[in-house]
């Protein structure tokens, strides 16, 4: 975002992208405009594929 010089931006995050889009609402909140997240697993720290 800096190096295009994007100030605030919507970000979207399908599946596993969702765990990037929530670290960068985390990171920088003042900069996410709108979170949108799709086929996200709510209340996950880890991958739905590793292993317990």
């Amino acid at each position: 975002m800096d190096h295009l010089e994007i100030k605030k931006s919507e970000i979207l995050g399908v599946s596993m992208g969702s765990y990037v889009a929530q670290g960068v609402a985390i990171a920088v909140p003042e900069r996410v405009e709108k979170l949108i997240l799709v086929v996200a697993k709510a209340f996950g720290k880890t991958s739905s594929t590793a292993s317990s």
